[in-house]
């Protein structure tokens, strides 16, 4: 367990970095080797990570924890900032629930986090929660099993199934808002859709979520989207890529499943192609 959140702690640097935190972690000196599913339990950390790292203040720190308790492994991700309000905090793990009210498209999440982490956990015959009172740090925990005595390897648990959704999945990267929303409302009744601005918020998303069909606009404001693809087939290897761009683009990639240029497509056609690439990942 130590290595995967030395992994999760590298892997949201970047993420941290862009809200003002910093992240300590404390880990105890002999290996705790866990029963879980590598792959999930890493998504579970950027889940939990990223959550921290939006609701601190700034110049903070989020402290990461881990210990041996009866025969459980024990990680505490701990940060500084807003309590939680208690009328929210029966229905944290909801899906698209935020304490403010706020939109959680755009706020660098897919608003499926904390209801997949306690999933994830569940599935791995683990527990998770969190503690928040007014002016004492915010804990969210989570235990897994341990491995058997003399089992040194941290994947002995059979791999998480993956989450159903009655619903698609569609994460849109795009950087026009505008024409984010409206493709988000033309697939309101067929889709869930979690819409994001920048390279860094995809990255974001494709280690958070579950997703059916990627939408994707090449040129982005902080870089080219081709830098996606690796990280979704590693973590979302189910996904259909769709390119969706203003005008025809050379970029090639045999990653992508299908092309469509917004200027020659109306949103009907766009919403009707959605859906059927992502049957063909069903």
């Amino acid at each position: 367990m130590g290595q995967l959140l030395r992994d999760g702690v590298e892997q949201m640097l970047p993420f941290a970095t862009q809200h003002k935190v910093q992240f300590t972690l404390d880990l105890p000196q002999r290996d705790v080797c866990t029963k879980v599913d590598p792959q999930r339990t890493q998504q579970l950390i950027a889940n939990l990570l990223s959550n921290a790292c939006k609701y601190s203040d700034d110049d903070t720190v989020v402290h990461i924890r881990l210990e041996e308790i009866n025969g459980q492994a024990l990680v505490c991700i701990i940060n500084s900032g807003p309590p939680i309000p208690d009328e929210f905090k029966p229905r944290i793990f909801r899906p698209f629930s935020q304490a403010d009210g706020s939109d959680t498209r755009f706020k660098g999440g897919t608003g499926l986090g904390l209801k997949i982490s306690r999933e994830i956990v569940e599935r791995m015959d683990g527990q998770i929660g969190f503690q928040s009172n007014a002016g004492t740090p915010i804990v969210f925990w989570f235990t897994v099993p341990l491995a058997p005595s003399g089992e040194a390897a941290i994947d002995q648990h059979e791999p998480v199934r993956e989450i159903s959704h009655e619903r698609l999945n569609v994460l849109h990267v795009e950087d026009d808002s505008d024409f984010l929303e409206i493709v988000r409302t033309g697939l309101k009744d067929k889709a869930d859709v979690t819409s994001v601005l920048s390279i860094c918020d995809a990255k974001l998303a494709i280690l958070q979520g579950r997703f059916d069909v990627i939408v994707i606009d090449w040129e982005l404001p902080d870089g080219h989207a081709r830098e996606l693809l690796a990280g979704i087939a590693k973590h979302q290897p189910q996904a259909k890529i769709i390119s969706l761009s203003a005008r025809e683009t050379s970029f090639k990639d045999a990653r992508v499943d299908h092309e469509i240029v917004k200027s020659r497509t109306d949103l009907g056609d766009i919403v009707s192609k959605v859906v059927e690439i992502a049957q063909l990942a069903s």
